[in-house]
């Protein structure tokens, strides 16, 4: 018999020639054999070295084979080993007693070798199989600890994650407050930054009625001393003075109405708003002699209809209407014409204002549901190292600017407008461009 392994019995009886006859069975057919004759010696032998099966004689010197039994099966180190009894005894209560003890198979006397090795092998199968499961149950146990080990860990390391999920979320909305916080500070500055552009607006405007206020205050003093001062001609000064109040009343309206803050969306005329900035704007840059205009260019039905009126304000219609916060828009138009101004002043020379006429055109034209502003200007352009970066928070190359008002109007076209805003140079100088979805206003 070819084993595969070599399995180990132990053969335990008092009678040599059934020892020998038992061992040149079991040798022959491959097994390993180790012989004893008395039951201390195989108790001592099984436990210092577990066999895998052993052959009992029933009736042994010192201690029977069925207390030599009761010992081994009562050792953790041999109670799985599988024990069959020999003896000449074939009475019933023998066989009972053998089975009781912890015997699983029981062979009388005399042997015969086919029913032991029949019987031996059986128990080898047997004991094979028995291996071979508590193999696979301490390699599932492992597999199982494994496992509880891997999902201790995977839900040690999802507590983790959801630790740091809930802190990371914390970390966003904290960055996200702060974002909003610093927009919020950034679009003060920008307002704060157009306002002062505007109040020299208004400075500028109210010249000329102070002046003339002034005029007809002294008119009438000098005509009082003349004796020229009556009812009529009281009046008709009062009336001028009258006239020139409510146009310095008109201008601080129109001031307080461009920096009332949208609340919500509204649908709003993009060429009256347009014309209102100019409007606030136009005196101050003719003192600078810097002209401005509004020139409209739609495209309906596959024609395009030119509203051109150079050095103008165009009065084109029907208007575009877009969705937006209007008074904010106007801030953006009122930043880029200011910073357009800023760069025809630097060009030509702060000492040299009256020098060559500066021009900001500002262009109106419609295609495909979209509307487009152009502000265009000739002050030289944006350098090429810095037309990336115009839009970053706090950049400027200004000496005096605080680099807030392009973002700002970047941050109110595109992200409270839904539109797109960039800017790109032509030969003469700079030009910014303004995309919104919008529709006519029949």
């Amino acid at each position: 018999m070819n084993q595969k392994i070599q399995y180990d019995i132990l053969v335990v009886d008092d009678n040599h020639s059934n020892l020998r006859l038992l061992t040149e069975i079991l040798t022959d057919v491959g097994y390993k054999v180790r012989p004893v004759t008395d039951g201390k010696t195989a108790l001592m032998t099984a436990f210092s070295k577990p066999p895998d099966l052993i052959l009992l004689d029933v009736r042994i010197p010192d201690i029977s084979g069925y207390e030599v039994c009761e010992k081994l099966k009562s050792d953790r180190r041999t109670m799985d080993i599988p024990v069959i009894f020999i003896s000449a005894l074939s009475e019933v209560l023998d066989k009972v007693r053998a089975f009781s003890v912890g015997g699983v198979d029981y062979i009388t006397k005399p042997l015969q070798a086919e029913e032991v090795v029949a019987r031996v092998k059986t128990q080898m199968n047997l004991r094979s199989l028995q291996k071979s499961l508590q193999e696979q149950n301490a390699m599932l146990q492992r597999v199982i600890g494994e496992r509880l080990r891997a999902e201790e860990e995977l839900i040690k390391q999802t507590i983790q994650l959801e630790d740091l999920n809930k802190t990371l979320a914390e970390k966003v909305a904290f960055e996200i407050q702060k974002n909003m916080e610093n927009e919020m500070l950034l679009s003060q500055q920008s307002k704060l930054a157009s306002m002062g552009e505007m109040l020299g607006v208004i400075a500028h405007q109210w010249k000329q009625p102070i002046n003339a206020i002034s005029l007809i205050a002294f008119d009438v003093r000098d005509a009082y001393e003349h004796g020229d001062l009556n009812n009529d001609y009281l009046l008709d000064s009062m009336k001028q003075i009258r006239e020139q109040v409510t146009h310095m009343a008109e201008t601080i309206n129109d001031f307080l109405e461009f920096f009332k803050p949208s609340k919500e969306k509204v649908p709003f005329k993009l060429n009256t708003a347009i014309k209102k900035t100019i409007i606030l704007a136009q005196y101050q840059l003719k003192k600078m002699s810097i002209g401005i205009s509004l020139n409209c260019t739609y495209e309906r039905e596959g024609k395009t209809i030119p509203y051109d009126l150079p050095n103008e304000i165009c009065s084109c219609s029907p208007e575009i209407e877009v969705q937006g916060y209007p008074n904010e828009f106007k801030q953006v138009i009122l930043n880029l014409i200011n910073n357009a101004k800023d760069a025809i002043l630097n060009k030509r020379g702060q000492a040299n204002r009256s020098a060559k006429e500066g021009r900001i055109d500002l262009e109106l034209s419609y295609s495909s549901g979209k509307a487009i502003i152009r502000v265009k200007d000739n002050g030289g352009g944006i350098k090429g190292d810095i037309i990336g970066r115009i839009f970053e928070p706090f950049f400027t190359h200004k000496e005096s600017g605080m680099g807030i008002g392009l973002y700002m109007a970047k941050v109110i076209i595109e992200k409270h407008m839904g539109g797109k805003m960039y800017a790109e140079n032509d030969e003469d100088g700079a030009v910014f461009i303004i995309e919104l979805d919008g529709d006519f206003q029949e």
